[in-house]
């Protein structure tokens, strides 16, 4: 599951960063792979989340049987140099304004058979990711744009494939 879901981030950042939104193709096109295996005891895990209070709940349901044992964690982080999730699928930049527009098109990109592209069969890259993330205990953290997101999939694990993730900012402090 794992590597169909990279598989999925990494097509989608193909096609989406490459461009502007107006079409124009960029000089430079960054697209970033990074994943990592995490094993980490509970105190030094406490103590790496205690500044955001979403991802501190989730890690707190991690803890693993018996004492002295390691949490193991995946952490996959894919980024890319296109215009944002949110600016992308309503083909417009949004001002400053417009936070609330622009979180509802975020959500509305999560959504089965939603796409910005011109041929049928598309729009389901985002939901496999997600629904793979609700089956394996996952958690979601989104910058794009200038939204910074959190979904704790392992919450919404009864939830049907193709509904967006319950997607809110994360806070921090």
């Amino acid at each position: 599951p794992i590597s169909e879901a990279v598989h999925e981030l990494l097509r989608n950042t193909e096609e989406h960063a490459r461009t502007d939104l107006d079409g124009n193709r960029l000089t430079r096109s960054l697209r970033v792979l990074q994943a990592r295996r995490h094993s980490i005891g509970s105190e030094a895990l406490d103590r790496a989340v205690a500044d955001t209070p979403a991802i501190r709940a989730y890690c707190q349901r991690l803890r693993p049987p018996g004492r002295g044992k390691q949490i193991q964690l995946v952490e996959i982080s894919v980024l890319d140099s296109g215009p944002g999730l949110g600016n992308r699928y309503a083909s417009r930049r949004f001002a400053r304004g417009d936070h609330e527009l622009e979180l509802e098109s975020v959500r509305e990109c999560f959504e089965k058979n939603t796409t910005t592209k011109p041929r049928s069969g598309t729009g389901l890259g985002l939901p496999n990711v997600v629904a793979m993330l609700r089956k394996s205990n996952g958690f979601l953290r989104l910058r794009t744009g200038r939204q910074s997101l959190f979904a704790d999939l392992g919450l919404e694990r009864d939830i049907d494939y193709g509904v967006a993730p319950d997607l809110q900012p994360l806070q921090t402090g």
